[in-house]
């Protein structure tokens, strides 16, 4: 997605405090998700690297990303800086009925150009993104035992039932009930565990 940026000093509390708490948690947060390693930490990773590469846009001449290559470097960067509103947007509204049209009006594009931009940025359709943003606030909730599926569901982003139990099954390979009865499960084994080691 990107190219390597070249920068002349080290990011460092010293050469960049402006930026070196933000890029520092970045990369915790990235190293974190990919440590995950299921389904939805990709696009997650990715929406991280756009925020990164902004950053480091704004701080450095030379850090330029390769996904628009037909462009100069001063629209590369104008294009970056929108996604980042954009995967901002997505993160404070994907419980919301948005759509494509909606998100694409945030930066001003056509949701032509924005869906055809927005694959390139992230070699992922815009509402895969977003179905997979909602399917990882609902793995959250549903480890608490108290949330019913459905509201479970609506908190998620989900208009219905229906719609959660299918995009969850086609993530996950499960169904919610089933990601929810195995972390239950999973659970009263520790807790039994904890029990017998005091």
């Amino acid at each position: 997605l990107f190219s390597r940026p070249s920068i002349s000093a080290p990011i460092t509390p010293e050469t960049m405090p402006d930026i070196y708490e933000k890029v520092r948690t970045l990369l915790v947060q990235i190293a974190e998700e990919y440590a995950n390693g299921d389904d939805l930490a990709e696009p997650s990773i990715l929406a991280m690297l756009i925020q990164f590469f902004v950053l480091l846009a704004r701080n450095s001449d030379d850090a330029i990303p390769a996904s628009l290559p037909a462009m100069q470097p001063n629209k590369q960067r104008e294009y970056i800086e929108k996604f980042n509103i954009v995967f901002d947007y997505i993160e404070h509204h994907y419980m919301e009925d948005i759509t494509l049209e909606e998100v694409a009006a945030q930066i001003g594009f056509s949701k032509f150009h924005f869906s055809r931009l927005f694959r390139q940025f992230t070699d992922t359709a815009f509402y895969d993104y977003l179905c997979a943003r909602r399917i990882k606030a609902a793995e959250t909730l549903l480890l608490d035992p108290n949330l019913p599926i459905t509201e479970i569901a609506l908190q998620s982003g989900f208009a219905s039932i229906s719609t959660f139990n299918r995009e969850f099954k086609k993530f996950k390979e499960c169904t919610p009930t089933e990601f929810k009865e195995f972390n239950k499960e999973n659970r009263r084994v520790t807790q039994t565990r904890d029990k017998q080691q005091k």
